[in-house]
């Protein structure tokens, strides 16, 4: 879970911002980070801490988003756009993103 759970923290880092400043612009708006990593979405849906503790203030960040109106959308590994580059598998997903110019 380390691995996942510091990604989606710095996903959430870089685009918290982005996304504060699309709601005064549009008004409200869906944050939805995803994951293929059943460990986070258990971990958020008990609201609990990891057993690792070096990921803790990481885990407090996702589970703070959480609370705040962030939503964690689980998908297949297969769906996820960026695998592709760091496992043996097909960039079939990305490819049909970037075709489509829109993500899900």
């Amino acid at each position: 879970m380390g691995a996942e759970l510091l990604a989606m923290t710095e996903g959430y880092d870089k685009i918290a911002p982005i996304h504060e400043f699309m709601k005064k612009v549009k008004g409200e708006l869906d944050l939805y980070l995803a994951t293929d990593s059943d460990s986070i979405g258990i971990m958020t849906s008990k609201q609990s801490s990891p057993e690792e503790t070096r990921l803790t203030t990481d885990a407090t960040m996702i589970l703070e988003g959480c609370q705040e109106g962030m939503r964690l959308r689980w998908g297949e590994t297969q769906d996820m756009i960026s695998d592709c580059m760091t496992k043996l598998m097909t960039a079939k997903t990305l490819r049909q993103t970037l075709n489509q110019g829109r993500l899900m």
